[in-house]
């Protein structure tokens, strides 16, 4: 094996065998980095208080503006990057190369505006098969609806769709749907009437649930 000097500490070392030692100018990892490292342009120093973590204590910067990561055994080289959320910038080593954000808060912010779908309709954990009861009226969730548009409103009261689709046409804002019965989740084409404005509390006296057959409870006394 032939030997060599050391372009950093001009100490005398075995080279590898092979073509892999003849340009092989360092005795170690450690003397080829501070080699290298002492070429760099030296940056301005950084107030760590500027950089989202730079309070961790595992990041230093030395006298060159160079940012070190500490880790358990040696040191490797930092970095800084501007979060591509909220862009502030914070620091990352070899470890966290592909970071982007600067934080998991932002973190989940790009995931969810690179997923807007993850967590909606089926993939929800909170779907249940695009029907909502609301104060005992039934929803369908039907995003594309006139009525949802302009907001995050994507359910559609049921007995409004059944009318819809009875008169074939969408239903305006001042048009009402009256349950005869008085029941909200019962939403036949026959116990639905279209109202014009709002509709008033209670039912018809003939159109009251009679308690059995014979029940005269409604009907008006002489």
């Amino acid at each position: 094996m032939a030997a060599g000097e050391c372009a950093f500490c001009e100490k005398e070392f075995v080279r590898w065998p092979g073509k892999k030692g003849e340009s092989q100018r360092f005795c170690s990892h450690s003397c080829a980095m501070s080699f290298h490292h002492g070429t760099r342009e030296i940056t301005a120093q950084r107030d760590a208080s500027e950089l989202v973590n730079g309070d961790n204590p595992r990041y230093t910067q030395d006298e060159r503006g160079q940012w070190w990561y500490h880790g358990a055994q040696q040191r490797t080289r930092a970095k800084v990057r501007a979060c591509t959320v909220c862009g502030r910038e914070f620091l990352f080593s070899v470890y966290r190369s592909g970071a982007m954000q600067c934080s998991q808060s932002c973190g989940q912010k790009a995931f969810n505006k690179a997923n807007p779908a993850r967590f909606r309709g089926d993939n929800s954990k909170r779907w249940k098969g695009g029907k909502q009861t609301r104060h005992g009226y039934m929803f369908i969730h039907q995003p594309e609806h006139p009525s949802c548009q302009g907001n995050k409103r994507a359910y559609v009261a049921e007995h409004r769709l059944v009318m819809e689709k009875m008169i074939g046409r969408y239903l305006t804002s001042d048009e009402q749907v009256h349950h005869k019965n008085g029941v909200r989740s019962d939403n036949r084409p026959e116990n639905l009437e279209l109202w014009v404005g709002h509709q008033p509390k209670g039912q018809r006296v003939g159109e009251v649930i009679k308690h059995c057959p014979t029940c005269t409870c409604h009907e008006p006394r002489h």
